[in-house]
């Protein structure tokens, strides 16, 4: 492995442990349980923390939720409005 291979292995292995949030965008599935499915899966309340926004919900709205770092939380920040 030469030095240029060494720096960015090292530097995508920093990125990757820094465990960045994402922001996802889904669509409301259920209100009770609440569930959001995005494109690549059905994430459901206990992977949720809800905030007041949830309760602005309706079946079909599209939801922006910020994904913690590790993916196993995601917080709804709002709907999707326009």
């Amino acid at each position: 492995m030469n030095l240029a291979q060494t720096i960015k292995k090292a530097a995508t292995e920093a990125v990757n442990a820094s465990m960045p949030a994402d922001i996802i965008i889904g669509v409301v599935s259920s209100l009770s349980p609440f569930e959001v499915a995005t494109e690549k899966m059905a994430i459901d309340e206990d992977f949720i923390i809800r905030t007041d926004a949830v309760a602005a919900f309706e079946i079909g709205d599209t939801a922006v939720l910020l994904q913690a770092g590790g993916g196993q939380k995601f917080v709804v920040l709002g709907k999707v409005i326009g």
